[in-house]
């Protein structure tokens, strides 16, 4: 698990940026969780994330922001830190774990250092499509796993209820099947769920900070790339991958994520409008992530990349499949579970 001591040490350094209104010093106590709406502490968050600006996701971000101070008449104030201004997540996951202040939006293979479980919405093809995400946070199970990683010091607002795109794969030469993978240099996240994936199709994993891809394409350090489609084209990725592969090999879903320490010391009323408004936040997302990605393949056209439709969907999802047989560290019936619910979901 990460404790490290430097996060340790910025997590102190952040820690509840609680200050009496007109004061300098650390308000008074948050020790327990009130109901009195009519508190007069203001409390300060850090919204620290990696998300780009420009992008309707980083947009949406804002809104919540906006939304929370709004909503709190100004008790809740939440500071927004968009393109890894305080760090990639790994650096700020570690910080919010150690207690600091802050939020961050990220995909459930990142809560893999604290709880384990939620890594399963990241395995390729696990949603069929982007509607089955809403009703799987907030369904039996997705209520379990929130509870899970909170216990486990992470709070996360939404239940993993956020849209973040249907994942595709960017390459210098056309994708079809798995076998086109085969000694591609294929940029992922470090992450072991990403890695799993690379392994699981054969390909050549390359952990690069997203921040660093489009140098590491451009230099043939890393030949393939997957994200978003509106991730890729802000990063300009379309420069050095004239290949749009439409794998859709994940639809990602991602939620704002907190210390559930840091949460259990705010007033109730405030902790009941960061729920309810991180809710908002997802059906914003759904709302203007899928606007979005029609409109950044239009642009990826017109840019000169070669849109494939061609891609052999099941041959991936085959591939895919050893992940749930070798993949360790969920717990025992977790994979069982999930196909239970997705059934329901889907009528079947």
């Amino acid at each position: 698990m990460k404790k490290g001591v430097l996060a340790a040490f910025m997590a102190a350094m952040l820690a509840f940026s609680l200050t009496a209104c007109g004061g300098t010093g650390t308000s008074e106590s948050t020790d327990k969780a009130s109901s009195d709406s009519s508190s007069d502490k203001v409390v300060t968050l850090k919204f620290a994330h990696t998300v780009q600006s420009g992008t309707k996701t980083a947009e949406c971000i804002e809104k919540f922001c906006e939304k929370v101070e709004e909503a709190s008449d100004g008790r809740l104030k939440i500071e927004n830190y968009p393109d890894s201004q305080l760090g990639d997540d790994d650096e700020i996951c570690d910080q919010i774990y150690n207690g600091a202040a802050m939020l961050d939006y990220v995909d459930p293979a990142k809560m893999e250092d604290y709880y384990a479980d939620y890594s399963i919405l990241v395995t390729p093809y696990f949603f069929d499509s982007a509607d089955e995400i809403k009703e799987f946070a907030w369904s039996d199970l997705g209520q379990e796993l929130s509870e899970g990683c909170a216990a486990n010091g992470m709070k996360c607002l939404d239940n993993m209820g956020g849209y973040y795109g249907a994942r595709q794969i960017m390459s210098k030469k056309e994708i079809i099947t798995p076998e086109d993978m085969k000694d591609v240099k294929f940029r992922v996240p470090s992450t072991t769920m990403w890695v799993a994936m690379a392994n699981a199709w054969g390909t050549n994993a390359t952990s690069v900070a997203f921040s660093e891809a489009y140098t590491a394409l451009s230099q043939g350090v890393c030949d393939a790339i997957e994200n978003p489609v509106p991730a890729m084209l802000q990063a300009s990725f379309q420069e050095v991958c004239k290949y749009l592969n439409m794998t859709s090999h994940m639809y990602a879903a991602n939620g704002i994520v907190m210390s559930n320490k840091v949460f259990e010391k705010l007033d109730k009323d405030l902790q009941d409008i960061l729920v309810d408004t991180a809710k908002e936040f997802d059906e914003w997302t759904f709302t203007e992530v899928s606007a979005e990605e029609k409109e950044a393949a239009e642009k990826m056209k017109e840019d000169g990349v070669t849109i494939n439709d061609q891609v052999d969907i099941e041959a991936f999802k085959e591939a895919s499949e050893s992940i749930y047989s070798t993949y360790e560290g969920w717990s025992d019936d977790l994979v069982e579970k999930c196909q239970k619910t997705l059934a329901e979901i889907r009528g079947e």
